[in-house]
């Protein structure tokens, strides 16, 4: 691990030193612990340690979870406007009768670390692109053990976009938990992407296609045994 300083991360540690009123002393063991502990010794105070890391912009060494709370119960005419409802029953059918097309276990959960989400596509060799609906299915039979999270999350997500994470930005990110019935009668998945500081929310259907950049929001089912 390379812990040699540069000018600039020196300049940062310093300015830490003088705003914590450091001894020369103190300001030692910070540096030690902070730096030079990261490959060497493990016992090292965790605090001094995030607080030099963070001073040389450098990740932390524990990521904080980041929570969000399910907008629940879930209206799709509060997104989409009038007629907009949930898919009820077999795909075939006309989506108003029989139960809705979720996934269950997605509506046990009050709460959610957003760092454990893990965006998803199943793209077979030389397919650049499937169907929403294939896409889904594919999910059920390939990833059984995953939660398909609901559209709940993602109108949290739009409500506090600073827990958006960077790296869904510029990819759309679908929540197929909960299938949606378009006022013509057609099924609809919600998906979520990032739009200059802002979370936006739109829909596709589950007939149009997805590619590298469309990922389903999964949650591993081991999560779901976790404290909220």
């Amino acid at each position: 691990m390379d812990t040699t300083m540069t000018s600039g991360n020196l300049q940062s540690v310093l300015r830490l030193a003088d705003e914590k009123k450091m001894s020369p002393e103190r300001m030692t063991k910070v540096v030690a612990s902070g730096v030079l502990a990261d490959a060497f010794d493990e016992k090292a105070d965790l605090s001094d340690r995030e607080a030099i890391r963070a001073a040389m912009k450098l990740p932390p060494l524990v990521a904080l979870p980041v929570l969000i709370k399910p907008v629940r119960p879930f209206n799709p005419v509060d997104i989409f406007g009038d007629a907009w409802t949930i898919w009820r029953g077999p795909a075939d059918g006309k989506g108003l009768e029989g139960e809705e097309e979720r996934d269950e276990r997605s509506f046990t959960l009050t709460e959610l670390d957003v760092g454990l989400v893990e965006p998803s596509v199943i793209l077979r060799n030389r397919e650049s692109y499937t169907t929403s609906a294939e896409q889904i299915a594919r999910i059920k039979a390939e990833k059984a053990e995953h939660v398909r999270l609901d559209p709940s999350f993602a109108v949290a997500l739009r409500n506090e976009p600073e827990k958006y994470p960077d790296v869904w930005k510029g990819k759309a990110i679908f929540w197929d938990g909960l299938v949606l019935r378009s006022p013509d009668g057609r099924q609809y998945a919600l998906y979520s992407f990032w739009d200059d500081s802002r979370v936006e929310l739109n829909y596709r259907r589950l007939g149009f296609s997805r590619d590298v950049d469309d990922l389903s929001a999964l949650l591993a089912s081991k999560h779901l045994a976790l404290p909220a």
